[in-house]
């Protein structure tokens, strides 16, 4: 439980200012009284989102070899390290 707590609230820091929280905050403002239906199409798309997510990369990882798997997790991470590196 301990393990799942903690990737929850990596995951939500890593996400904190992403566009689709501003998206999800407009709607509910501008949909106030309905706040049980916006709230209700975040958690729906919310999870069509992981289950395309899961899906693909269920489908993707049959198809490659460990060292190549390992490859492309090394050239996203670096990626993501210049991108960052580049905005700050």
């Amino acid at each position: 439980m301990e393990a799942l707590l903690s990737a929850l609230l990596a995951a939500a820091l890593a996400e904190l200012g992403d566009k689709t929280q501003w998206l999800a905050l407009a709607l509910a403002i501008r949909f106030r009284d309905q706040g049980g239906t916006v709230l209700s199409g975040i958690v729906l798309a919310a999870i069509v989102n992981a289950a395309i997510a899961s899906a693909a990369g269920a489908a993707i990882g049959t198809m490659l070899t460990r060292e190549a798997a390992t490859l492309m997790l090394g050239f996203s991470r670096v990626s993501a390290g210049i991108t960052m590196a580049r905005r700050a």
